[in-house]
């Protein structure tokens, strides 16, 4: 019926801006109308089926305080059974409609007693128009000789129902804004500023600093916001020519040392004068025009990460509900810091595992210079699955191999390592590089790799008492492409399908001769398609970087490569623009001596 995704919980009051105030001002005069018509409230959580009544409803159901069960069905069961159905059919039909209901049924007190219940409810959206679950009242009906007290009490209740409703729904924009930022980024800095502008732009705070620890003085403010863009460089410049002193016993220090949130509903000038380090502080802060003020903690799944500062200004003043619904706004913050920690620690972990997986040295191959080159694409999409290597497979012969397994992260870098030892085992039974990636294959196939394939070029390198060959087969990969002595490049293509997906993969060899000066090259597609997806470096522009690259060492031969690549994808660019990101890329040259 709606959307789970960390806006749910709509039943607390919530102060969004200076309008909610009357809510929490008449909150005694509304208890006592529904205390007198027999009243109480309550809000149904739709996606996660949590019912909530508050204690007047209770008793009007003849439930002890805490001890009704929470849910649809609870509230169920609690009906006369011929009233079930009739009841069930009105709620359906109200959230089909989104349309207000109203409904009277019957219920039995522990006493034996029936009494008419009548429900009003309203139906609650997100802002995108889904379903996310009701608030209404319930009252005693079954006096109904004092129609014209249950007329009054009516009229209250709906009163309250729509300033209940009306919080909710802004709540829920609140809630939801924040939700919706908090897996868009891992950059922590965009995140906890995104987050920050919604805070103010939906009047929960008219000014919110998010700080965390780190820095010369321990903390490092990384968003601030204020409902009024000509002082946010004023409030930047309290915190950052006076940041915050860390105590244990009090403030900022205080919250991010427990986890617990600290409320001032009021700051009295005299606490802006003791709180003043000299004169100047103290008339930026008197500037500011600080009245109340929240610190939110924002905790992650083991540890404090970091706190929000919410301000309020002008007279403004904060209570319980604006604390709850701060806590909440924290609380996802702290998901999004969590979230940007455990990548960061993931990210690490795979990083070290594909480098595991390059082999940490080239052999010595005679009348062979050998290099090979490793870049990963972006740092924030994770690890990629480009790898290459070489070993020696008999005393006259040696493998090369350059490979793109699909995917990136753990699981890629995973199957990189099961291709490239599964490549070594097979080169101990076959000679064949067809023969040897069939079997390959069929070594993958016999797996679970979630749907995960690969990409690979192996090449036998056979050095024989008067001349020098390599056979090439290919998995779905870019062919080889030779350049002979005289710099014409050619391609050694050979029919081939990817690894790991067909049961019935096939793949043939194409042997070639080579001669002294002869170069070969293999590579991964994160080559030619870099420049994505508005232009590619291509298989023409690779072909005449080869060619072009003078007779030197092969390492300045691959290098000299990806700086060709480097220079197409800053063609045309400002020289102060952020770097653009790409695929993984990996080059293997062998130049023969």
């Amino acid at each position: 019926m709606g959307r789970a995704e960390g806006s749910m919980c709509v039943n607390d009051h919530a102060a969004a801006d200076s309008s909610s105030r009357p809510l929490s001002e008449s909150a005694h005069r509304y208890e006592l109308a529904l205390s007198a018509g027999r009243m109480g409230t309550w809000y149904w959580d739709a996606v996660h089926d949590r019912l909530e009544w508050d204690e007047q409803l209770m008793r009007v159901f003849g439930v002890a305080p805490g001890h009704f069960g929470g849910t649809f069905a609870a509230y169920l069961e609690l009906l006369h059974p011929d009233d079930v159905d009739h009841t069930v059919a009105t709620v359906e039909e109200s959230l089909r409609s989104r349309q207000d209901h109203y409904v009277e049924h019957r219920v039995v007190h522990p006493d034996g007693s029936v009494h008419w219940i009548s429900g009003t409810g309203r139906v609650l959206t997100d802002d995108e128009g889904e379903v996310v679950g009701m608030v209404g009242v319930g009252a005693d009906i079954t006096e109904q000789h004092a129609a014209h007290e249950a007329a009054i009490a009516a009229e209250a209740a709906t009163a309250f129902a729509v300033s209940a409703a009306a919080l909710a729904e802004s709540r829920l924009a609140l809630l939801g804004r924040v939700s919706a930022v908090v897996g868009r980024s891992l950059d922590v800095g965009t995140t906890m500023q995104q987050i920050a502008d919604i805070v103010v732009e939906e009047q929960l705070a008219d000014w919110c600093v998010v700080q965390l620890p780190g820095g010369e003085h321990g903390i490092d403010q990384v968003a601030l916001a204020h409902r009024d863009p000509e002082m946010v460089a004023m409030a930047r410049r309290v915190q950052e020519d006076y940041p915050p002193k860390l105590q244990d016993d009090a403030g900022l220090g205080k919250v991010l040392l427990t986890g617990a949130p600290e409320l001032w509903p009021s700051i009295p000038a005299e606490a802006l004068v003791e709180g003043a380090e000299d004169a100047t502080h103290l008339e930026l802060l008197e500037s500011l025009q600080m009245t109340a003020a929240m610190i939110i903690p924002l905790a992650g799944l083991n540890e404090v990460l970091g706190a929000m500062t919410l301000i309020g200004t002008q007279g403004r003043s904060f209570d319980e509900n604006d604390l709850k619904v701060a806590t909440e706004v924290g609380a996802r913050a702290g998901i999004a810091l969590d979230n940007a920690s455990l990548y960061a620690d993931r990210d690490t972990v795979a990083r070290a595992l594909q480098r595991s997986l390059l082999p940490a040295v080239l052999p010595d191959v005679p009348g062979v210079d050998l290099a090979a080159l490793h870049r990963p694409g972006s740092p924030t999409l994770g690890v990629g699955g480009d790898f290459y290597d070489a070993f020696r497979a008999g005393d006259d012969s040696w493998y090369l191999v350059v490979g793109d397994v699909c995917g990136k992260g753990v699981e890629a870098a995973a199957l990189t390592g099961a291709v490239r030892y599964a490549v070594r085992t097979a080169s101990a039974l076959r000679t064949s590089p067809a023969e040897i990636l069939t079997i390959v294959n069929n070594t993958l196939l016999r797996e679970e790799w979630s749907g995960r394939f690969a990409t690979l070029v192996v090449a036998r390198l056979e050095i024989g008492s008067d001349a020098m060959w390599v056979t090439v087969s290919s998995a779905g990969h870019p062919a080889p492409l030779l350049r002979r002595v005289d710099s014409t490049v050619v391609g050694l293509a050979t029919a081939g399908t990817i690894v790991g997906a067909l049961p019935e993969a096939t793949f043939e060899d194409a042997r070639q001769a080579l001669s002294r000066g002869d170069c070969l090259l293999l590579y991964t597609d994160g080559v030619t398609e870099a420049g994505a997806p508005h232009d590619l470096f291509g298989d023409d522009r690779l072909a005449r970087a080869f060619s072009s690259a003078a007779s030197q060492p092969a390492a300045a031969i691959a290098a000299e490569i990806l700086e060709a690549v480097d220079a197409f994808r800053r063609d045309g660019r400002a020289p102060d623009a952020p770097p653009e990101y790409g695929d993984d890329m990996a080059v293997l040259v062998l130049r023969l001596t």
